[in-house]
């Protein structure tokens, strides 16, 4: 039987506008039993994301080991539910694994409709929405550097429990930081709108219905 040293499951659907992400947890599982994965000769390496934590309520920490996930829409549960079921499968079949919380990857070929995609079309079009005061902070990692650690990961296995959970960034940014930075890349000026904090603080109570409203949105 094949009986792999090292598995990277880097595959996913990460577009948030999508409705069917089955990709993430009915095709981590599908990729898990085709494998046969039986022992501890094996290190499966899964790519999560933070997005598993983007409803949570207390946002004055920083996300940790013991934060509690609390997704907020189809794509931060379906990595969710593929976490849960590799932990499982782990626990029976014996096999090692590494989750990687990744928080938000830049870097060059970027995906299209990603975020920086679709904030340098606003930052070109002039649009206010690139020049708002958005005070949220966002985790962020280079896609070399997520290289590097996934690397690193593999040479070092986890020894304990064979079940190990890291999360990762290395920059923490918010909206506007980011604009002004693609700002300056493009050679244009910023003009920072700054809309008061009550303001932002009257949507912190939106984000509360969006998987209400996720459905119809």
């Amino acid at each position: 039987d094949f009986l792999p040293d090292v598995v990277f499951h880097l595959a996913g659907s990460t577009d948030t506008s999508k409705s069917d992400h089955q990709a993430n947890d009915i095709g981590t599982k599908n990729l898990v039993e085709i494998l046969s994965l039986q022992n501890k000769r094996t290190h499966f390496i899964y790519t999560s994301t933070t997005a598993v934590y983007s409803g949570r309520r207390d946002t004055s920490w920083p996300i940790g080991e013991k934060t509690e996930p609390a997704p907020s829409n189809e794509y931060g549960r379906s990595k969710l539910r593929a976490e849960k079921y590799l932990i499982k499968k782990a626990k029976k079949r014996k096999f090692r694994l590494t989750i990687v919380r990744l928080s938000t990857v830049f870097g060059l070929g970027t995906r299209y409709d990603g975020l920086f995609s679709i904030l340098k079309r606003y930052i070109n079009d002039g649009s206010f929405i690139a020049r708002l005061n958005w005070p949220g902070l966002t985790g962020l990692i280079y896609v070399g550097d997520v290289v590097k650690l996934l690397m690193d990961i593999s040479k070092k296995p986890p020894r304990f429990k064979n079940l190990r959970l890291i999360i990762e960034s290395t920059h923490s940014l918010n909206l506007a930081q980011i604009s002004e930075i693609m700002h300056k890349e493009l050679g244009l000026e910023y003009r920072k709108i700054v809309l008061p904090s009550f303001f932002w603080k009257m949507t912190t109570y939106i984000k509360y219905t969006m998987p209400t409203l996720e459905t119809l949105l």
